[in-house]
């Protein structure tokens, strides 16, 4: 550049422009379906009543260990606030790991980085704490980033499978299925882990939701139960029309959605995870499970499961085989069996639905309204806005 007179020389001491930036921020602060009161409910009777018998089942704060805990957390880390809520009160540590889908938006990322940010200077958690920026399913992939962290982690105490998604819309022959991803978390603990545990499983189940061919597998365990217990059988018959056959009934509950379709695969899943317990010397029972809608408008069917197992393990007996020395009845097992099965049968039979359950407690409606809004008001949200706070989302979502 010729410089000649002093504006000359002013150009070109002056800085060059930069180019735009958009900078990126946390994506907003939004209330979501999963902040409605019912949501709470769980929160509160089913994972923190857990959470805290297990804590106490496996004395972790005589062991001196945190509380491990493996979840897919929204990107408010809710539930992991929650369970760091827990472990502070009970005086142990947490450690948790996450897994978060791997295309979501970078304002989402960066939201997620904040919540994990405030969580991970709370005193109670354990440094190695983390969120993994992969999906579930890839805990199945040997050496990616998901297994090597779920192996490097440990074992757990809980896990939370808090998904949106139908665990078995497709038939077993199609890859990242939820259902697969259960299996080989339940391999994985009953392989490493002889403590107590908890699997806590939230997923939407209906006839659109669930393939035809895992239905039939399902159907089919509950079948062969029928058949080698009568006292299953004479339980299960309560069920039935008059006159009606197994299969028929399953062919009349799964034309519609309804609670007794509900109820009937949340019985194949439970039963499929005690048959998988057993083979590692684990007792496996379901909880009290819970139930809601996710239906926009009536009928208002419940159609999302809320349901937790305790895996407990078993002692395991060593048969002798040269005769020296004399082996444990086996009847007294197999008796605890069919008992177990039977207490599944009467426990999805009997799912609560929440819904019906706020709508005729309003004290209680009010206390897990309370405990939401407390919950989000630490995680940011504008809960106590006249215009765009939580009473008036609510109000216009109930």
């Amino acid at each position: 550049m010729s410089i000649e007179t002093e504006q000359d020389l002013e150009t070109y001491v002056q800085p060059p422009e930069l180019e735009h930036i958009d900078l990126i921020t946390p994506a907003r602060l939004d209330f979501a379906p999963w902040h409605r009161p019912r949501k709470q409910f769980v929160r509160k009777k089913q994972w923190v009543s857990h959470i805290r018998d297990i804590i106490n089942r496996n004395n972790i704060l005589r062991e001196g260990r945190p509380f491990s805990y493996l979840t897919l957390p929204g990107p408010d880390l809710l539930d992991v606030r929650l369970v760091a809520d827990i472990c502070e009160s009970e005086r142990v540590k947490l450690h948790y790991l996450g897994f978060c889908k791997a295309n979501e938006e970078e304002s989402e990322r960066l939201r997620r980085n904040v919540s994990e940010f405030e969580t991970s200077r709370t005193e109670c958690v354990a440094r190695r704490s983390k969120v993994v920026i992969a999906p579930i399913q890839d805990i199945q992939r040997h050496n990616s980033e998901a297994h090597v962290a779920l192996s490097h982690g440990g074992t757990y105490d809980a896990i939370n499978i808090d998904a949106c998604n139908p665990i078995a819309l497709r038939d077993r022959n199609v890859t990242g299925r939820l259902i697969d991803t259960i299996r080989h978390l339940t391999s994985y603990q009953i392989n490493n882990c002889r403590d107590s545990w908890v699997l806590f499983l939230t997923s939407p189940i209906q006839i659109d939701s669930i393939s035809s061919e895992s239905l039939s597998a399902i159907s089919s365990q509950i079948e062969q139960n029928t058949t080698n217990s009568s006292e299953f059988a004479n339980e299960m018959s309560n069920q039935f029309n008059q006159g009606e056959s197994f299969r028929e009934y399953v062919d009349r509950i799964s034309s519609n959605n309804s609670k007794e379709f509900l109820s009937l695969v949340s019985l194949g899943l439970t039963k499929w995870l005690m048959h998988l317990g057993e083979q590692g010397h684990y007792r496996v029972k379901i909880m009290k499970p819970f139930c809601y809608s996710t239906f926009g408008r009536p009928p208002l069917t419940p159609n999302m499961v809320s349901l937790c197992f305790l895996f407990k393990p078993m002692p395991m007996p060593i048969t002798d085989g040269t005769g020296l020395t004399r082996n444990p009845n086996q009847n007294i097992r197999e008796n605890i069996s069919i008992r177990d099965h039977i207490k599944a049968l009467e426990s999805t039979n009997e799912i609560e639905n929440i819904d019906e359950i706020l709508s005729d407690d309003e004290n209680l409606l009010t206390q897990m309204i309370g405990e939401t809004k407390d919950l989000l008001r630490q995680a940011g949200y504008k809960v106590d806005h006249p215009a765009e706070g939580y009473d008036a989302w609510l109000a216009r979502n109930p």
